[in-house]
């Protein structure tokens, strides 16, 4: 009988990380690429309390966020920033026992991917500096213009809709019949 491969997924955000990444990056780039739009923080502070009274959802909240804070950006000038944000992230706000076990398993060979509900921009320029290549996030659109549109190419990479996208992803690669989540459960 073959051993089936081990398949390890972390989640990114306050379990790889010691914090969320979204916030964070959508300052980082207003501060250094469009610091007018700073202006905007409150409308965005407010919006954040109208998702906390549910009066809008997880993905209304990101899209007005990405609308406030970045605006539509180049993909290629958004990858770069990625990259300077997540050599900024890493390992500086990252949970060193998870980085650990992140080595650990990888010097055993396991495949190690990250599932979270950041965007791929995001989480892929972090999974570079992790030596993650598997990367299962929130998928953002580019417009014809080569610009980041307002919109997210399927859903929202959030509970069960995680949790789907993770089988998809891995249950065919692998032929993984169940899957162990190191960190938080995932919200179900």
């Amino acid at each position: 009988m073959t051993a089936k491969p081990i398949v390890a997924i972390f989640d990114l955000d306050r379990t790889i990380t010691t914090s969320g990444t979204y916030t964070p990056a959508l300052l980082g780039w207003a501060l250094r690429h469009a610091p007018m739009r700073l202006l905007l923080a409150p409308v965005a502070a407010l919006l954040m309390l109208g998702y906390v009274a549910k009066l809008m959802s997880r993905t209304t909240l990101k899209l007005w966020m990405l609308r406030l804070l970045m605006g539509r950006v180049r993909r290629a000038t958004l990858e770069a920033f990625a990259e300077t944000f997540a050599r900024s992230t890493v390992p500086d706000r990252c949970n060193h026992d998870v980085l650990e076990e992140i080595r650990r398993l990888q010097s055993t060979g396991a495949a190690v991917g990250i599932a979270t509900a950041s965007f791929d921009w995001c989480a892929r320029a972090i999974g570079r500096q992790l030596g993650i290549g598997a990367i299962i996030a929130t998928r953002s659109v580019v417009a014809a213009d080569g610009r980041l549109d307002f919109a997210i190419d399927g859903r929202n990479c959030y509970g069960m809709e995680k949790r789907r996208m993770i089988e998809a992803a891995f249950a065919s690669a692998f032929g993984i019949e169940r899957a162990q989540f190191f960190g938080r459960p995932l919200e179900l």
